[in-house]
């Protein structure tokens, strides 16, 4: 029969003692772990979320790039609009003018009037033309802030009253601008004229014969 230790205060101690220390023991190494795997998932969740950011960013960036894109493509049917409206009335006339000249070839005081009516139309075309060019570089450089300058209203429609002179004439109307002085206002000349010739030309288009 093997000896048995007996169990004595003293012993009984040391054994709570020992199952103490080896409890805390495995608790320290439970904490440990803990501890551990606590930073780990807090490392993993840091790495999770700046690759979500990552993923926000490109997406922010393909979505800014699809509103660029759409702003082109508006911008670019825009200035189609733009050059089929103001370009094919003067081309218009020009094409009228220059089939009429053989029948006035014995009328020079005509020709004459009619070159200058010619080349009202061709600046009709060359402004209108600076002003699509001016539009696309503005755009061009994400730009829709336009040079601001003092614009004389007056001086500015008389203009372009006189580049319409002969469409005025052909449709037998008259046009009236009531400014007995020079009146000014600032902002982009380019962007005023664009308005006001499209106004004139609307109202002349529009206007029973």
């Amino acid at each position: 029969m093997k000896n048995l230790i007996p169990m004595t205060d003293q012993n009984i101690i040391i054994l709570l003692v020992l199952a103490i220390v080896i409890s805390k023991i495995i608790i320290g190494f439970l904490i440990y772990f803990l501890v551990k795997r606590n930073k780990e998932l807090k490392s993993e969740r840091k790495l999770l979320s700046e690759h979500n950011q990552i993923l926000k960013n490109h997406v922010e960036i393909i979505e800014s790039q699809k509103d660029e894109l759409k702003d082109a493509e508006k911008f670019k049917l825009k200035i189609l609009s733009i050059a089929s409206h103001d370009l094919r009335t003067p081309f218009n006339d020009l094409n009228m003018m220059f089939d009429n000249f053989s029948l006035l070839e014995s009328r020079p005081d005509i020709i004459k009037e009619s070159m200058k009516e010619v080349k009202g139309q061709i600046c009709v075309v060359q402004e209108t033309l600076d002003n699509i060019l001016s539009w696309t570089i503005a755009h061009l450089k994400k730009s829709e802030n336009h040079a601001q300058e003092e614009i004389n209203i007056t001086k500015h429609i008389n203009t372009i009253v006189d580049l319409y002179d002969l469409r005025i004439r052909q449709k037998r109307i008259k046009v009236k601008f009531c400014m007995l002085k020079d009146y000014f206002t600032v902002g982009n000349a380019e962007t005023f004229n664009f308005a006001m010739r499209n106004l004139l030309n609307n109202a002349i288009k529009f206007s029973p014969i």
